[in-house]
Parts: C-alpha cells; structure tokens; sequence
C-alpha cells in the first residue's frame, strides 16, 4: 500500500462517503472515477478544488520566492534545510537539494507579522543570501545563483475526520 499519484488526471469535483471513509474523485471530461482515503488539493495558491470544497474561502496572502543555484557551484552539504530568522517570522526560507545538486533556495512571506508584507520579499531574498551566516555559508562564495522568481501562495492545511488535507 502507498501513494497512486496520478498526474494529468484533473478532478473536477471530489465526494467523500462517511461511511465508508473513502473520496470519490470525477475526473474533468471523462466518466472514470478514482476513490482514495486521503484527498490532498495541490493545485496551487487559488486552488479550484479547495475553493469548491469549501476550504479555500480568501485569496492568497502570501508570497514566496525561488532561485535555482547551480549544482557543484555552492557548499550546501545537507538535502534540505528550513530557516527560521526571528526578524520575518512567522515566514521563513529554505534550501533543498535536487538530484542532480542543484539547489532551490527559497523564501515565504507569511502574514502574521506587521513589519514583513509581500513587497518586502525581494528585500529579504537577497538579504537572507548575502546576511543570513547560515544561508551565505551554505552558498558559499561561489555559488551560481539564477534571478529570483515570485509567486504568491496560501499556506492552508487541515487535517480533519474525513481524511481530508
């Protein structure tokens, strides 16, 4: 037993049955159907599907960073790392590994602190490289660091009866 992902499989409408624990999922232009335990909604910021379902209920109010640095160009020894800098907390960023040693370093602005906004993302993406003593060592001097990207997010998880998160 484990996870079936199912990709290019879009899911118009999900149904859970409480008697049996189960969702039924439809699939968008098609009649086949797929049940699972656990329905997980990871199709993006304004998700279709949390909406529907009634979880989503705000816009996204939260942003994030990305930047790809190149493999064998950084000093980055672990496979990921979060970072909490107290000053933008509750946001923080973090490096992960990809498998061929590139890294995704990242920042996520969260509200919940009066003095980081998401117009202060570019300030703290390059201020976290350059400043951070744990994120510049782990870059290293060297490090080939591709423009930051940004999007904006929602931080929204639920874990509840129905299996649903």
């Amino acid at each position: 037993m484990g996870a079936d992902l199912r990709e290019e499989w879009a899911v118009n409408e999900a149904k859970f049955d409480n008697s049996a624990g189960l969702w039924t999922l439809y699939r968008e232009g098609a009649t086949d159907t797929f049940k699972a335990r656990v329905l997980v909604c990871a199709d993006g910021a304004p998700s279709r599907l949390g909406t529907q379902l009634g979880l989503i209920t705000r816009p996204p109010d939260s942003t994030c960073s990305r930047a790809y640095v190149e493999g064998g160009t950084h000093k980055f020894k672990a496979d990921g790392v979060v970072f909490y800098n107290k000053e933008m907390l509750p946001g923080y960023s973090a490096l992960f590994r990809h498998p061929n040693d590139e890294l995704n370093y990242c920042v996520y602005i969260i509200p919940g602190n009066p003095k980081v906004t998401p117009d202060d993302l570019k300030y703290w993406h390059e201020y976290l490289q350059t400043n951070d003593p744990n994120i510049s060592r782990a870059l290293g001097g060297e490090a080939k660091i591709e423009r930051m990207n940004a999007g904006k997010s929602q931080i929204y998880v639920s874990v509840c009866e129905s299996g649903l998160i």
